[in-house]
């Protein structure tokens, strides 16, 4: 159930509306989840509205422990967080620009846990590790496209296809993203994280076989052995 999961974001798209699915949905879990935005795939129209937009919210962030009803709380072993740091110095390494966060919270107040300020990347390309590997971690990869066309095509060009979502007003762009995207969950003006519990759940290509889905009916049909009876 790997992922590397994209919210695509057009022109008629709400700023401060596109700010929060892909805060949240990139940072509201550490990024430790399968269905966790890792790309942000934003039209140039609004691009740098977006980027602004981003900084800000991490910079608002609450990172702490759990019992603290934090907005970001830590990485759940010291590997997991040296893994994401690894990936944050990737991206500077393959000339993305590192807006804001990354860099790890140690002193005082989080001396017990292993923690790290959310990373944000511009001027990323797609075929950068930060926007091809699952990271896992609280790295959001914001990548320029020209036109819808080009969005479903960076949104579609991973090995994972599990959940992504758009952020527009256009009704055609949000069916045709529905239509087209090879994801097995595709949400509209929504985050890619968060599932109903009674529908099916699954990915295409490396985000699982692709030949059952999880929960719901579809979950019942796969884990139920069918016996043929003739009398």
């Amino acid at each position: 159930m790997g992922g590397k999961n994209p919210t695509v974001v057009m022109p008629s798209a709400d700023v401060k509306e596109a700010v929060e699915i892909l805060g949240v949905g990139a940072f509201g879990t550490t990024g430790q989840s399968c269905t966790a935005t890792s790309r942000a795939v934003v039209h140039e129209a609004v691009y740098d509205d977006i980027v602004e937009g981003l900084t800000d919210y991490v910079e608002e962030l609450k990172v702490g422990p759990g019992l603290e009803d934090p907005d970001v709380g830590p990485h759940v072993s010291d590997s997991e967080l040296e893994e994401t740091l690894d990936y944050v110095q990737v991206g500077i390494e393959e000339g993305a620009t590192l807006e804001v966060g990354g860099e790890s919270l140690s002193d005082d107040h989080y001396a017990s846990g292993h923690f790290i300020r959310p990373a944000v990347f511009s001027d990323v390309q797609n075929d950068m590790r930060i926007a091809q590997e699952e990271i896992f971690g609280p790295v959001l990869a914001v990548i320029k496209v020209r036109s819808f066309e080009e969005a479903l095509e960076v949104a579609n060009d991973v090995d994972f296809g599990l959940s992504a979502s758009v952020v527009t007003q256009d009704l055609t762009e949000a069916d045709r993203f529905v239509d087209e995207v090879e994801a097995g969950v595709a949400k509209v003006n929504e985050k890619t994280t968060g599932l109903e519990l009674h529908v099916p759940f699954g990915g295409y290509k490396q985000s699982s076989t692709n030949t059952y889905r999880e929960q719901g009916d579809a979950a019942l049909d796969f884990f139920t052995s069918t016996k043929t009876v003739y009398r």
